[in-house]
């Protein structure tokens, strides 16, 4: 059975429909891919998987998959940048907006959490194997870390003001990250929506730093609204 129009991530609408393989696909043969890519690179391991099988498991020949990535370094490249690209956007366009530590925090939990619950993969074995650790994916460190840094020093400023409860920044800072990271496999299967989760997410991490925690609405708030305007200067 056909599927329904899909929007691919540009936001062009392509119908999904079986390949030669019998596979039904979602139309967005890019997408098809890298997620056949993260389900065979969680399950036998980055270096146990082989084009041939992501090429087989995406509903795709080779030569068809070679049209989009000509390597699995090349997608791996590409999951990454996928799920780091958009973080680090919004905080950059979030710096000079003026807003409290508390609703930058908030705004970003929420909108990072709704990106990797929305990616076609689950980014968190990217953290556990030893290939992203060395070459080519350094890079993904070296941004994962610009952005712990980035709610470390919003955990500083905030606590400075008297807006956090006292706590180590530092440690602070990790515990946020991996609640926002780790989301993803409750997203999984859960029926829940990518919105309903990351607003749940950004609300906890925010009512456990408060030194106020009954001033979480106003502080969602805020940062709800920081989200649309973010979001209005990327237009």
């Amino acid at each position: 059975m056909a599927q329904s129009p899909k929007p691919s991530g540009n936001g062009a609408v392509h119908v999904g429909r079986p390949r030669a393989s019998g596979k039904e696909t979602s139309g967005d043969s890019r997408r098809d891919i890298l997620m056949a890519a993260g389900k065979l690179f969680r399950q036998k391991g980055f270096a146990g998987t082989s084009l041939r099988e992501i090429g087989e498991e995406a509903g795709l020949r080779k030569a068809s998959l070679y049209y989009y990535f000509k390597s699995k370094d090349d997608m791996l490249v590409a999951m990454i940048e996928e799920v780091m690209a958009p973080a680090l956007t919004f905080i950059r366009r979030a710096e000079p907006i003026a807003a409290s530590p508390a609703a930058k925090l908030w705004a970003y939990l929420f909108v990072d959490t709704r990106q990797l619950c929305l990616a076609p993969f689950d980014y968190t074995w990217f953290l556990v194997v030893s290939e992203t650790r060395s070459g080519r994916f350094q890079f993904f460190w070296d941004e994962r870390t610009e952005l712990l840094r980035w709610i470390e020093d919003r955990l500083r400023e905030g606590g400075a003001d008297g807006v956090f409860s006292e706590s180590d920044p530092a440690v602070a800072a990790r515990a946020i990250l991996s609640l926002d990271e780790y989301a993803v496999n409750w997203s999984a299967g859960s029926g829940e929506s990518p919105d309903s989760i990351a607003g749940f997410v950004a609300d906890f991490a925010l009512r456990a730093t408060l030194k106020r925690p009954e001033d979480l609405a106003d502080v969602r708030e805020q940062g709800q609204a920081l989200v649309k305007q973010v979001a209005k200067s990327a237009v």
